[in-house]
């Protein structure tokens, strides 16, 4: 009788052994896997673990629409998410996109709840150039209506052919310099209407000038009333000195609203109003300030 190999022995018993282990391993991994599958199935099924709510937060109390939150996310009753398929960096990506929404900061909060604490941007000035866009005092702009209650907010007169971008700055030297008299006519004690720098870089030395627009409120005694005075001004300005030249026009306005004659002006006797003519003061001039 042939007997077997001693080496022939082990090699058929190793298969038999490698085959088993790779089974039982398999076995292992698939009911691994069928475990996680199922707990991950009935995590999503969870009612707990849907998001259901959305609330917010931040300096400004609800300045957005919960809805228009809602879907800048992608979040509608109509493709639910749950917490764990919920992607907070792409939402936060998402609502940045918005030309309003200057910052956002989105997590969970709780079973079922997303939270979005942001800041809105807020408008300091009309784009004259444009219907329905303002900008913040960075120079960005975004659209007020429908986002914003109505606003008497001062206009910026470009005059220039610009593409705006949103929630990026106008790179452009009149918005630079725009933004630089809005900021130091904020503490102004007249109502500004309007910047306009369309000429501000003229060549022609004639057409150089900065425009201010402004409205000027003050009170008197007129036929044993007190009336409220407004008086409309146009102040022409030069590129260069306009810091000067607001500076001299401050020293002079008082002197030059209490000269008034009260006889040009139109009254509103209801309301107890006088609407004076409009003045225009050209300051360009060092140390002087012609009055038309």
């Amino acid at each position: 009788m042939k007997k077997s190999h001693p080496s022939k022995v082990s090699f058929i018993k190793a298969a038999y052994w490698i085959t088993g282990s790779v089974i039982a391993v398999a076995t292992i991994g698939y009911t691994l896997v069928n475990k996680i599958v199922t707990a991950r199935r009935d995590l999503d099924q969870d009612p707990r673990q849907r998001i259901v709510r959305i609330i917010q937060t931040g300096p400004q109390k609800e300045a957005l629409s919960t809805l228009y939150l809602s879907e800048l996310m992608q979040l509608s009753i109509d493709r639910p998410f749950t917490m764990r398929s919920f992607n907070l960096k792409l939402a936060e990506k998402r609502l940045r996109s918005s030309p309003v929404v200057q910052d956002v900061k989105i997590f969970f909060d709780g079973p079922g709840t997303v939270a979005v604490d942001y800041e809105v941007r807020q408008p300091s000035a009309w784009l004259y150039d444009f219907v329905n866009i303002g900008v913040d005092i960075s120079g960005v702009p975004f659209p007020i209506y429908p986002f914003y209650s109505p606003k008497k907010l001062p206009e910026i007169y470009l005059g220039e052919p610009l593409q705006l971008i949103w929630n990026r700055p106008i790179d452009h030297p009149k918005m630079q310099l725009s933004l630089s008299l809005l900021e130091m006519l904020a503490p102004a004690p007249f109502l500004i209407k309007r910047i306009d720098v369309g000429g501000a870089f003229a060549e022609s030395y004639g057409k150089k000038q900065i425009v201010l627009i402004i409205e000027e409120q003050f009170k008197i005694s007129y036929q044993d009333r007190e009336i409220l005075c407004i008086l409309p001004r146009i102040l022409r300005l030069s590129t260069k000195e306009y810091r000067q030249e607001l500076g001299n026009y401050l020293v002079l306005r008082d002197e030059l609203s209490s000269s008034f004659d009260p006889t040009l002006a139109d009254f509103d006797r209801e309301e107890r109003i006088a609407r004076l003519p409009e003045q225009v003061i050209d300051l360009r001039i060092a140390g002087m300030a012609f009055l038309k």
